[in-house]
């Protein structure tokens, strides 16, 4: 449940703040840039954190469990980290910084809920799992992403009201 003050911080941002879909070109920018900070930094220290770990750990015994050949094998383990990854960086970052990652904030653009509320906690967890569904990037396309599609949320741009 919300507190008073916190509806009153957001609902003097939300009279601030124009909301207006973002250009195809921007959302792109948000993808390329969330996408190279998740694969270069974050993912780069998890597999190497993992990796470690798993050595050390395992020796090899848990991955030999699964009946795949060594490259599938190696292929899925990947795939369930970045998913996991994907989940964390985008559920924390969008709820915390109220629908701005960092793609957003270098591109000036934002979520909000297709109702201008707040984006809750389930919001950014649902946007954040819908992303890791396959081909989920192509679905952009057309303009309207399965992200935003199934969460009912949209990217528009972040400009601030001119106070003329």
């Amino acid at each position: 449940m919300e507190t008073q003050n916190e509806s009153s911080i957001f609902d003097t941002l939300e009279e601030d703040v124009v909301h207006q879909p973002a250009a195809q070109a921007k959302r792109f920018g948000n993808y390329f840039i969330d996408t190279l900070i998740v694969v270069s930094v974050i993912k780069f220290a998890l597999f190497f954190a993992f990796g470690i770990f798993y050595y050390y750990a395992f020796d090899e015994q848990l991955i030999d469990l699964l009946p795949l050949e060594g490259s599938l094998k190696m292929r899925l383990l990947e795939y369930v980290l970045s998913a996991i990854v994907i989940l964390i960086y985008y559920t924390i970052i969008e709820k915390v910084t109220n629908g701005r990652s960092i793609g957003k904030y270098i591109t000036k653009t934002m979520v909000v809920r297709e109702d201008k509320l707040e984006l809750s906690w389930k919001d950014t967890f649902l946007r954040s799992l819908s992303r890791i569904v396959p081909f989920d990037p192509l679905s952009a396309i057309g303009g309207y992403p399965w992200h935003d599609k199934w969460t009912k949320t949209l990217v528009t741009d972040f400009k601030k009201r001119s106070s003329i």
